[in-house]
Protein backbone atom coordinates (compact mmCIF):
# COMPACT_ATOMS: atom_id res chain seq x y z
CA UNK A 1 0.00 0.00 0.00
CA UNK A 2 1.10 3.54 -0.78
CA UNK A 3 -0.08 6.43 1.36
CA UNK A 4 -0.84 9.66 -0.52
CA UNK A 5 1.44 12.50 0.48
CA UNK A 6 -1.44 14.83 1.37
CA UNK A 7 -4.74 14.70 3.27
CA UNK A 8 -6.70 13.14 0.42
CA UNK A 9 -9.55 11.68 2.47
CA UNK A 10 -10.12 14.90 4.41
CA UNK A 11 -10.46 16.98 1.27
CA UNK A 12 -12.73 14.51 -0.54
CA UNK A 13 -14.96 14.15 2.53
CA UNK A 14 -15.11 17.95 2.74
CA UNK A 15 -16.36 18.15 -0.84
CA UNK A 16 -19.05 15.55 -0.13
CA UNK A 17 -20.12 17.44 3.00
CA UNK A 18 -20.28 20.76 1.16
CA UNK A 19 -22.48 19.22 -1.54
CA UNK A 20 -24.64 17.51 1.09
CA UNK A 21 -25.04 20.81 2.97
CA UNK A 22 -26.29 22.62 -0.12
CA UNK A 23 -28.67 19.73 -0.85
CA UNK A 24 -30.02 19.79 2.70
CA UNK A 25 -30.55 23.55 2.46
CA UNK A 26 -32.43 23.10 -0.80
CA UNK A 27 -34.66 20.52 0.90
CA UNK A 28 -35.27 22.96 3.74
CA UNK A 29 -36.23 25.75 1.34
CA UNK A 30 -38.52 23.64 -0.88
CA UNK A 31 -40.51 21.71 1.74
CA UNK A 32 -43.35 23.11 3.79
CA UNK A 33 -41.95 22.18 7.20
CA UNK A 34 -38.86 24.32 6.53
CA UNK A 35 -36.57 22.24 8.72
CA UNK A 36 -33.05 21.06 8.11
CA UNK A 37 -31.73 17.53 8.36
CA UNK A 38 -28.75 15.64 9.69
CA UNK A 39 -25.96 14.80 7.22
CA UNK A 40 -23.93 11.74 8.27
CA UNK A 41 -20.62 10.90 6.57
CA UNK A 42 -17.49 9.01 7.60
CA UNK A 43 -14.08 9.93 6.20
CA UNK A 44 -13.46 6.48 4.72
CA UNK A 45 -16.83 6.47 2.95
CA UNK A 46 -15.80 9.32 0.67
CA UNK A 47 -12.96 7.25 -0.79
CA UNK A 48 -14.88 3.95 -0.69
CA UNK A 49 -17.58 5.55 -2.85
CA UNK A 50 -14.96 6.15 -5.54
CA UNK A 51 -13.93 2.48 -5.79
CA UNK A 52 -16.90 1.88 -8.11
CA UNK A 53 -16.44 -1.39 -10.00
CA UNK A 54 -14.20 -3.06 -7.39
CA UNK A 55 -17.23 -3.88 -5.25
CA UNK A 56 -19.22 -5.53 -8.05
CA UNK A 57 -16.08 -7.22 -9.34
CA UNK A 58 -15.40 -8.92 -6.01
CA UNK A 59 -19.08 -9.75 -5.50
CA UNK A 60 -19.45 -11.51 -8.85
CA UNK A 61 -15.92 -12.76 -9.54
CA UNK A 62 -14.33 -13.00 -6.11
CA UNK A 63 -11.33 -11.07 -7.44
CA UNK A 64 -9.20 -9.16 -4.95
CA UNK A 65 -7.57 -6.40 -6.96
CA UNK A 66 -4.07 -5.37 -5.88
CA UNK A 67 -1.73 -2.65 -7.09
CA UNK A 68 -1.05 -2.60 -10.82
CA UNK A 69 1.04 -0.30 -13.04
CA UNK A 70 -1.88 0.64 -15.25
CA UNK A 71 -5.62 0.30 -15.75
CA UNK A 72 -5.27 -3.45 -15.62
CA UNK A 73 -8.14 -5.47 -17.01
CA UNK A 74 -10.07 -2.69 -18.72
CA UNK A 75 -8.10 -0.98 -21.46
CA UNK A 76 -4.96 -1.80 -23.38
CA UNK A 77 -2.63 -0.04 -23.70
CA UNK A 78 -3.16 2.13 -20.62
CA UNK A 79 -0.84 3.16 -17.84
CA UNK A 80 2.16 5.20 -16.84
CA UNK A 81 5.12 5.45 -19.21
CA UNK A 82 8.59 7.00 -19.07
CA UNK A 83 9.93 9.26 -21.82
CA UNK A 84 13.43 9.52 -23.17
CA UNK A 85 14.20 12.52 -20.96
CA UNK A 86 12.97 10.83 -17.79
CA UNK A 87 9.46 12.28 -17.51
CA UNK A 88 6.30 10.31 -16.79
CA UNK A 89 3.12 10.29 -18.86
CA UNK A 90 -0.28 8.69 -18.44
CA UNK A 91 -1.72 7.22 -21.64
CA UNK A 92 -5.19 5.66 -21.91
CA UNK A 93 -6.75 4.08 -25.00
CA UNK A 94 -10.21 3.24 -23.70
CA UNK A 95 -11.73 2.68 -27.16
CA UNK A 96 -10.62 0.96 -30.33
CA UNK A 97 -10.90 4.22 -32.28
CA UNK A 98 -8.45 5.78 -29.83
CA UNK A 99 -6.04 2.90 -30.33
CA UNK A 100 -6.36 3.33 -34.09
CA UNK A 101 -5.18 6.92 -33.71
CA UNK A 102 -2.34 5.78 -31.43
CA UNK A 103 -1.18 3.25 -34.02
CA UNK A 104 -1.18 5.98 -36.65
CA UNK A 105 0.73 8.33 -34.32
CA UNK A 106 3.38 5.67 -33.72
CA UNK A 107 3.52 4.92 -37.45
CA UNK A 108 2.52 1.34 -36.63
CA UNK A 109 -0.57 0.77 -38.77
CA UNK A 110 0.53 -2.86 -38.99
CA UNK A 111 -0.80 -3.30 -35.44
CA UNK A 112 -4.33 -2.77 -36.72
CA UNK A 113 -3.98 -5.78 -39.01
CA UNK A 114 -2.64 -8.00 -36.23
CA UNK A 115 -5.30 -10.18 -34.60
CA UNK A 116 -3.58 -9.78 -31.22
CA UNK A 117 -4.00 -6.00 -31.23
CA UNK A 118 -6.90 -5.15 -33.54
CA UNK A 119 -9.52 -4.84 -30.77
CA UNK A 120 -9.37 -4.11 -27.05
CA UNK A 121 -10.42 -7.61 -26.00
CA UNK A 122 -7.49 -9.09 -27.91
CA UNK A 123 -5.06 -6.44 -26.67
CA UNK A 124 -6.01 -7.24 -23.09
CA UNK A 125 -5.07 -10.89 -23.67
CA UNK A 126 -1.69 -9.74 -25.01
CA UNK A 127 -1.31 -6.71 -22.76
CA UNK A 128 2.34 -7.32 -21.85
CA UNK A 129 3.37 -7.42 -25.49
CA UNK A 130 1.18 -4.42 -26.30
CA UNK A 131 2.52 -2.49 -23.33
CA UNK A 132 6.10 -3.21 -24.34
CA UNK A 133 5.53 -1.81 -27.84
CA UNK A 134 4.06 1.43 -26.49
CA UNK A 135 6.70 1.70 -23.75
CA UNK A 136 9.54 1.40 -26.26
CA UNK A 137 8.00 4.00 -28.55
CA UNK A 138 7.49 6.52 -25.75
CA UNK A 139 10.94 5.82 -24.32
CA UNK A 140 12.47 6.77 -27.68
CA UNK A 141 11.11 10.32 -27.54
CA UNK A 142 11.15 13.32 -25.23
CA UNK A 143 8.09 14.30 -23.23
CA UNK A 144 7.38 17.34 -25.40
CA UNK A 145 7.65 15.30 -28.59
CA UNK A 146 5.30 12.60 -27.32
CA UNK A 147 2.75 15.16 -26.15
CA UNK A 148 2.84 17.02 -29.47
CA UNK A 149 2.49 13.87 -31.56
CA UNK A 150 -0.31 12.33 -29.51
CA UNK A 151 -2.20 15.60 -29.10
CA UNK A 152 -2.08 16.08 -32.85
CA UNK A 153 -3.58 12.63 -33.37
CA UNK A 154 -6.21 12.98 -30.65
CA UNK A 155 -4.80 10.38 -28.29
CA UNK A 156 -5.55 11.02 -24.58
CA UNK A 157 -2.24 11.60 -22.80
CA UNK A 158 -1.28 13.67 -19.77
CA UNK A 159 2.09 14.52 -18.28
CA UNK A 160 2.60 13.72 -14.61
CA UNK A 161 3.78 17.09 -13.32
CA UNK A 162 6.13 17.69 -10.44
CA UNK A 163 5.46 20.72 -8.26
CA UNK A 164 8.22 22.52 -10.15
CA UNK A 165 6.47 21.69 -13.44
CA UNK A 166 3.21 23.02 -11.99
CA UNK A 167 4.81 26.34 -11.00
CA UNK A 168 6.09 26.77 -14.56
CA UNK A 169 3.03 25.45 -16.42
CA UNK A 170 1.14 28.07 -18.50
CA UNK A 171 -2.26 26.48 -17.77
CA UNK A 172 -1.83 26.82 -14.01
CA UNK A 173 -0.79 30.44 -14.50
CA UNK A 174 -3.69 31.24 -16.82
CA UNK A 175 -6.18 29.71 -14.38
CA UNK A 176 -4.63 31.51 -11.40
CA UNK A 177 -4.26 28.17 -9.65
CA UNK A 178 -1.32 29.56 -7.66
CA UNK A 179 -1.74 32.88 -5.85
CA UNK A 180 0.44 34.85 -3.47
CA UNK A 181 -0.55 35.87 0.07
CA UNK A 182 1.25 37.75 2.82
CA UNK A 183 2.25 35.90 5.97
CA UNK A 184 3.28 37.90 9.08
CA UNK A 185 6.39 35.75 9.68
CA UNK A 186 7.18 34.17 6.31
CA UNK A 187 6.47 37.16 4.09
CA UNK A 188 5.05 36.38 0.65
CA UNK A 189 3.87 32.77 0.33
CA UNK A 190 2.32 31.04 -2.68
CA UNK A 191 -0.78 28.93 -2.04
CA UNK A 192 -3.47 27.20 -4.16
CA UNK A 193 -6.01 29.56 -5.71
CA UNK A 194 -9.78 29.45 -5.26
CA UNK A 195 -11.85 26.96 -7.26
CA UNK A 196 -14.37 26.58 -8.77
CA UNK A 197 -14.58 29.93 -10.49
CA UNK A 198 -17.98 31.64 -10.27
CA UNK A 199 -19.03 34.02 -13.02
CA UNK A 200 -20.88 36.51 -10.79
CA UNK A 201 -19.34 35.86 -7.38
CA UNK A 202 -15.67 35.01 -7.93
CA UNK A 203 -13.84 33.85 -4.84
CA UNK A 204 -10.65 35.35 -3.46
CA UNK A 205 -8.31 34.87 -0.52
CA UNK A 206 -8.98 37.89 1.66
CA UNK A 207 -6.81 36.78 4.58
CA UNK A 208 -4.86 33.75 5.72
CA UNK A 209 -5.74 31.55 8.68
CA UNK A 210 -4.92 33.22 12.04
CA UNK A 211 -2.00 32.10 14.16
CA UNK A 212 -2.76 29.98 17.20
CA UNK A 213 -3.91 32.36 19.92
CA UNK A 214 -3.77 35.43 17.70
CA UNK A 215 -7.17 36.66 18.92
CA UNK A 216 -6.88 35.55 22.55
CA UNK A 217 -7.00 39.05 24.04
CA UNK A 218 -9.75 40.21 21.69
CA UNK A 219 -12.01 37.28 22.56
CA UNK A 220 -11.25 37.17 26.29
CA UNK A 221 -11.73 40.91 26.84
CA UNK A 222 -14.47 41.86 24.37
CA UNK A 223 -16.53 38.67 24.49
CA UNK A 224 -15.83 37.19 27.92
CA UNK A 225 -15.25 40.41 29.84
CA UNK A 226 -11.79 39.66 31.25
CA UNK A 227 -9.40 42.53 31.96
CA UNK A 228 -6.02 42.83 30.26
CA UNK A 229 -4.39 42.08 33.62
CA UNK A 230 -6.33 38.85 33.91
CA UNK A 231 -5.30 37.92 30.37
CA UNK A 232 -1.65 38.57 31.23
CA UNK A 233 -1.97 36.31 34.29
CA UNK A 234 -3.40 33.52 32.13
CA UNK A 235 -0.51 33.99 29.72
CA UNK A 236 2.10 33.89 32.51
CA UNK A 237 0.57 30.66 33.82
CA UNK A 238 0.68 29.10 30.37
CA UNK A 239 -3.11 28.83 30.11
CA UNK A 240 -3.13 30.84 26.89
Amino acid sequence: PVSPSFSLTDYIAGIYVAFATVTAMYYRDTHSEGTGQMVDLALYESVFRMLEFLVAEYDKLGKVRERSPGLSGHSSPAGTYVTKDGHYLVLVTSTDSTFNRLAEAMNRLDLLENEKFAVNASRLKHNKEMDAIVSQWIASKTRDDVLEILDTHGVPVSPILSIQDIFEHPQFKARENIVEVHHPRLGKVKVPGIIPKFEKTPGSIRHIAPDLGEHNYEILTNMLGLTEEECKQLEEKGVI
